[in-house]
């Protein structure tokens, strides 16, 4: 059953479930609502239907709402969106914020919506690779449970997997993916700083280490943390560890932070795995507790 849509806030996430929906046949996309005319415009046509406008007043009632603004732009849009006087008792409103909760909600569940929340724990820089890879992708939901059936029906449609956020921990959900995504990709911008101190230029040093970060990658969800752990600190070789940090600490203050910060994260991994000698690893703790507290 194909079912209305009108976007608030067509951004990456916006535009690329936006159009995977389309594509599956699930919705109708009514109204897309930006910050600009030229942006809603651009999204519409990325999303193949939905009429571009910009002011709030010019949204018409339709059976899904998705919210897909910024973070701090979700309950002023909620807000606006109460006082429109559009929403029927039987519309679904949904955000797709894995950080803010649905208090942000809380306007539109007043005016009688059923609302919910749904965060896909899929990177959405670049819409069109995030729509190729979209099948199987993790889908968290939260809310009313007609809200929550309405969305699972979307998700199961265009080929991801839908299950509950957790009700207590949301932080912690949302912290894990912080890290592993868009940490990552700060860790990936630490490592092109280093190479070029080492004097590769950053498209040279980018496809050296493209080939170690996936293979490390596909250790890391074949076989653990723990085993996936190779380098210095697996092997609990202190004077290299010692020797890089002397090295970072003064031509790249904060890369050395995140080396000694994410080293004392691998002792912990090392001692899980057995490689190293416990001796090997205690001299290891003390160069880096020694680094935080500024020690020579």
């Amino acid at each position: 059953m194909v079912a209305t849509l009108s976007i608030i806030g067509a951004g990456r996430v916006g535009k690329t479930l936006g159009r995977l929906w389309v594509d599956a046949g699930s919705v109708q996309v009514l109204q897309i609502m930006n910050r600009s005319l030229a942006s809603s415009a651009a999204a519409a046509a990325f999303i193949g239907q939905g009429a571009p406008i910009v002011e709030g007043h010019a949204l018409e009632p339709a059976a899904l709402i998705m919210i897909a603004t910024s973070d701090s732009a979700i309950g002023a849009s909620a807000t606006r969106l109460a006082a429109s006087g559009v929403l029927a008792p039987s519309a679904v409103v949904f955000h797709c914020s894995g950080a803010v909760g649905l208090e942000a909600l809380a306007p539109v569940e007043r005016a009688g919506a059923r609302v919910a929340r749904l965060h896909a724990l899929r990177s959405f820089a670049a819409p069109e690779r995030a729509m190729a890879a979209f099948p199987g992708t993790y889908c968290g939901l939260e809310g009313d449970i007609d809200a929550m059936r309405a969305l699972e029906r979307l998700v199961g449609a265009c080929g991801g997997r839908p299950f509950p956020m957790p009700a207590a921990g949301a932080v912690f959900y949302h912290a894990a993916a912080v890290l592993v995504s868009n940490y990552l990709v700060a860790l990936i911008e630490a490592g092109l700083r280093c190479s070029a101190q080492a004097g590769f230029a950053r498209s040279e040093a980018s496809a050296m280490l493209q080939g170690l970060v996936t293979s490390t990658l596909d250790n890391v969800f074949v076989a653990g943390t723990a085993a996936a752990l190779t380098g210095p600190i697996a092997r609990g070789d202190a004077e290299v560890v010692r020797s890089q940090l002397a090295a970072l600490s003064p031509t790249d203050p904060q890369v050395a932070e995140v080396y000694r910060a994410l080293g004392s994260l691998a002792l912990d991994l090392s001692a899980r795995q057995g490689s190293a000698t416990l001796a090997s690893l205690e001299q290891i703790r003390s160069i880096l507790d020694a680094a935080a507290s500024g020690t020579p």
